[in-house]
């Protein structure tokens, strides 16, 4: 947290009230973009692997 926060002080030395918005909430739409990012990504996986649509059941 020390680093970005860092960054957008220097950046915004005259308004630190504004600068740890900004850092709070890229940090929040980032984690919200990453999170979605990677349930796309794990449900276009689970399609490539079971393209017969068995939903994951076991077969004898």
């Amino acid at each position: 947290m020390g680093n970005g926060l860092s960054y957008f002080t220097d950046v915004l030395p005259h308004s630190p009230g504004l600068s740890t918005t900004l850092y709070y909430n890229g940090s929040i739409m980032g984690r919200l973009v990453g999170n979605m990012g990677g349930g796309i990504l794990a449900q276009i996986i689970f399609l490539l692997i079971d393209p017969m649509g068995d939903k994951g059941s076991f077969k004898s």
